[in-house]
């Protein structure tokens, strides 16, 4: 789910029309759309270059264990997508 969140994110801020915010903020929805309430506790960063849009999402998932008790995994995702639009050049 972090992967895709990721990815999708990174793909609407490298839309020709597409910016950090609106990157961030459809990580964070599909963060919450595949985790539930779990998606809230992820740290979304989104940043741009002239070239491409990045995402960063990690936060943790609570695992119950019946003979370990409860655990938390640390998830890290990163997507990186270049740029839309017309480039001139050779």
């Amino acid at each position: 789910v972090a992967s895709t969140a990721a990815q999708e994110g990174a793909r609407l801020g490298a839309a020709e029309d597409g910016n950090p915010a609106t990157a961030q903020a459809r990580t964070l929805d599909v963060l919450r759309s595949g985790l539930g309430s779990v998606g809230d506790g992820f740290g979304v960063t989104a940043s741009e270059s002239e070239e491409s849009a990045t995402i960063k999402a990690s936060g943790g998932y609570p695992l119950i264990i019946p003979w370990l008790g409860s655990q938390t995994i640390s998830i890290d995702s990163q997507a990186e997508m270049r740029k839309e639009g017309f480039r001139s050049g050779p």
